[in-house]
């Protein structure tokens, strides 16, 4: 069964969130707080006990994806990165051969 929007988009703050954390150094509450001003928000969503408005998600994913809420030197990850068991994408390939996302064989 394929996965709504909103799962997917819940799962990908969730990802992006415990990233943040491990990078910080801190508690999945921190970033809750710091990205959506209430601690058991993110940690809610988690268990499946909490949801989260459209507006909401998109001001902590900014949050999230804003390099200053990372610390020096941290490479803020893809979603694709940090999603498990993502397949990878097929390389596209031009009628001679070559292949649209490098340009070379």
């Amino acid at each position: 069964m394929k996965k709504s929007h909103e799962v997917i988009a819940i799962e990908d703050l969730l990802l992006l969130a415990r990233a943040c954390a491990k990078a910080r150094g801190c508690q999945i509450t921190t970033i809750s707080r710091l990205s959506h001003g209430d601690p058991p928000a993110i940690t809610n969503l988690i268990d499946g006990t909490g949801s989260i408005t459209l507006r909401k998600h998109t001001h902590t994913m900014e949050w999230l994806q804003d390099p200053i809420n990372w610390p020096d030197g941290w490479k803020i990850p893809a979603l694709e990165e940090l999603r498990p068991n993502q397949p990878a994408k097929p390389k596209r390939k031009k009628s001679d051969g070559r292949s649209l996302d490098t340009g070379q064989g």
